[in-house]
């Protein structure tokens, strides 16, 4: 790189989260599945670091924050039996376990188009 490229060599890369070093590696499913989960756990904690991770079993108000839906829609899926939940008896307070909400979500998934 010449001086009208406005770099350093050794600055080459900077301000773009870029090294200027190239690494190459050949990895299995298991290594760069490993790698994966690592890189999602960095850049949640990164993205809101004080924020508490959602607890497995939430209630309706935090369900419907977790869902970012109405307290009201969360309710109306429960009367219709539409949504996954427990409830000790009738009238008692209702529970959601997230990743059942997670796996209910997944039913609605639309196929993008080719």
């Amino acid at each position: 790189m010449g001086a009208t490229s406005g770099a350093c060599p050794t600055h080459r890369g900077r301000g773009r989260g870029m090294s200027g070093i190239e690494v190459r590696a050949v990895l299995d499913e298991e290594q760069l599945a490993a790698i994966a989960a690592k890189v999602r756990a960095d850049l949640s904690t990164e993205i809101q670091p004080n924020a508490e991770p959602w607890p497995e079993w939430l209630s309706v108000e935090s369900a419907a924050r977790y869902l970012d839906v109405a307290q009201e829609r969360v309710r109306k899926l429960i009367a219709r039996r539409a949504v996954p939940y427990y409830q000790e008896a009738p009238g008692c307070r209702i529970f959601f376990r997230r990743s059942e909400l997670d796996e209910w979500m997944q039913t609605f998934r639309v196929q993008a188009g080719r």
